[in-house]
This record gives C-alpha cells, structure tokens and sequence, in this order.
C-alpha cells in the first residue's frame, strides 16, 4: 500500500460516463490501468463517476482508486443528470475535501469541473482527448448541440488551470478558437502500454483488421467498398447502432468483410498479432487508441487521410496515407506482396509508438504537470 503522496488528483469523468460504462464498452481495464500508474508516481487518485451505486462494484478493478458515483443516492434519470450540477457543492463536499488538483477526462465535464472550482477553490485540469467543436460536422454533431459545446469549451478553457490535449491539432484549434495563450495548453497524447501491445507472433500474410465503433464517423461502409475493391481479406472488431446496416450492407455487396464481436482489452493484442495490416477510413479522429495499439504490435496502417490520423503517419515509413479511396486501395494493390517491407514499416511503427506515445512516457509528462501546478 502506498502511502504519503504529494498529491491526490480527482478524476472528473466525461459528462454521463460511469465505470459500468466503460465495462461494458470493455475499456475498463485499459482505462484504470492508466491511472492506476499515479501511485507508482508518489499522486494519489480518486475518481467521481456519472454512475450508480454500481460503479461501487468495481473495487477489484479499481485498486486503490476510490470512486465516488454521483447518482450512487438517488435515481438516474434525463432530469436528475442535469439538476446534478446544482447539487455538487452538497454531495462532493468530503470527497474532494483533501484534493489538490481535478483532472476532467473529457472537456465535456469541464464546466462542471468550473463550478467545482468556484465552490471549493480547487486547481484544475481540463483535458481534451478530443475537441467537439472542431470539425464538428463530422461528428455528426448538430448546430444546437455545437453551440452548447462551444459555451462550455470555452467556460472550461478560460477558467481552468491548465489544459492537456492529445495532438498539437487540437492545441492549434483551441488557440485560435478560444483565445487561449499557448503556454496554458500542454500536449499528452493517448498512451500505448507498449509492454502488453506487442507482436506475440510473425504473420506472413497480407490479412487486413480494423477496431472500430459501428458509428457513422468511423467511414466504415467506405472502408468496406475499399475491401470489396482491392479483394482484401478483412476484419472488423467492434459494435455500434450501425451494426445492422453494416450486416445488410455486407450481405448486399456480396463481400467478404467479417464483423467480429468485441473481446477484453487483453485479448485485443493476440488478436491484433493474427493479422500484418490495420487500415481505416475515419472521417475525423481525436487520437486513435486503435491505430497507435496496432502499430504498437507491429501492424502497418493503411488510412485515408483524416485530422488526428495523418500526423501519426510517416508515410512509406511507419505507414501509408492516402488522400482519397482510389489511391488507398492503389497502395493497397501495389504493397499486398510485398511482406517483408510490411513487416519493416511494422517495426518501425512500434519504434515510433515506443518513443512517442508509451504509457511510462505519457504518466511522466502528466506527473510533471501536477507537481508543477
């Protein structure tokens, strides 16, 4: 057990996330595990979560994490997970009592987080994995639904005390947008256990996979019009609400393409090491977990060139991007016999994660940032 810290850090999770949540989307473990690292940084770490008294359940999971569900109480309803913004000088009192500095997982927390600041005089951190307001059309995002974003990125922006995001993308939008000076906006992208992300063994094949949500954004009725073109065998793990139109659309062009039910966050490396390409067709991206844990395990990707993508290819090098479908699936044709430069594109891409992106390397920028603050 440690004890003594520096300081303790309270999440603040994404606005209506919970733990049963992230259990269910099979995150979990990917995601407290990251936290998880704190301890062995000399912080503490403690989570308040938009779940029910079922988060409470999580404690093997979680470790020394302490969580605090905001509807542990009372009932979880349309109503009550807007009225408990009112409500949090009440509820948070003791919890957050010793806190030193709240972190939002999200910026979609972050006016929250403001409020929190007002009534218990806390530091805080908001971090932005993605930015809502930029491209926002591509995230389906309706222009009702922007401008409540818009207020609260720049609530949270303005009056926070720091702000991490994931690609210096996003640090350019918020700087323009928002108005906020450089210095206030540090850059941490997502982190890559790179010790777990690894090839277990060498596939001498040209087998395509993808890890997506079955969400519009991810393009993936493009990506299977790609599969069915350039005659490539592929995967798709995942779900989502287009699952169905996915099956149909499947069915309909008489494709190949297979949907692959989603697996624990540990499986994901064996499967990943069953294939040598990941390819994606994403109309927008924050920083793609996926996409950095398959070059992690050695996986060349083939992607259409997309914000949050593109910067995490050199291309010819750890990858290839192309700017349209038909110069994809090009590459794709031209490159599908050549395995042995795959396989070195793969090991120069897990270098590139390694040195970039690992999760010992993310923990120790984020650590500076709160004994710093």
């Amino acid at each position: 057990m440690h004890t003594n810290y520096k300081k303790k850090i309270t999440i603040l999770f994404s606005f209506g996330m919970s733990l049963e949540i992230w259990n269910k989307k099979k995150i979990l473990k990917r995601e407290v595990d990251y936290y998880k690292k704190f301890f062995d940084h000399n912080l503490s770490c403690q989570f308040i979560t938009f779940g029910t008294e079922k988060d409470l359940s999580f404690k093997k999971e979680l470790g020394e994490i302490k969580v605090f569900p905001l509807f542990g109480s009372f009932k979880k309803n349309i109503i009550s997970k807007f009225l408990i913004i009112f409500i949090i000088p009440l509820i948070l009192k003791n919890f957050i009592k010793n806190t030193n500095i709240i972190k939002t997982h999200q910026i979609s927390s972050g006016l929250l987080a403001i409020l929190i600041k007002m009534f218990f005089k806390k530091k805080i951190i908001c971090r932005a994995g993605w930015e809502p307001t930029f491209d926002y059309k591509l995230w389906n995002i309706s222009f009702i639904k922007y401008l409540l974003y818009c207020f609260n990125s720049y609530i949270s922006y303005k009056f926070c005390n720091k702000i991490i995001v994931t690609t210096s993308e996003i640090k350019n939008f918020i700087i323009k947008k928002y108005q906020i000076h450089s210095k206030k906006i540090s850059i941490i992208p997502n982190s890559v256990d790179t010790k777990k992300f690894k090839k277990i063994a060498d596939q001498n094949n040209f087998k395509f996979i993808s890890v997506s949500r079955f969400v519009e954004q991810k393009n993936l009725f493009k990506l299977i019009d790609v599969a069915n073109k350039s005659n490539i065998e592929l995967d798709i793990l995942g779900d989502g609400p287009l699952k169905k139109n996915l099956i149909s659309y499947i069915k309909q062009t008489g494709s190949t393409v297979r949907l692959l039910e989603p697996v624990d966050y540990d499986q994901i490396p064996r499967i990943l090491s069953n294939y040598n390409s990941f390819i994606s067709c994403s109309k927008v991206e924050g920083s793609p977990k996926a996409i950095l844990e398959a070059m992690s395990c050695e996986l060349t990707v083939f992607t259409l060139s997309s914000n949050g993508i593109s910067n995490l290819i050199i291309n010819n090098d750890t990858g290839f991007v192309a700017n349209d479908v038909d110069s994809l699936i090009e590459i794709i044709n031209s490159n599908g016999k050549k395995l042995d430069r795959l396989n070195l594109i793969g090991k120069n891409a897990r270098e590139f994660i390694k040195q970039n992106f690992s999760l010992e390397k993310c923990i120790e920028l984020e650590s500076k940032i709160y004994n710093e603050l």
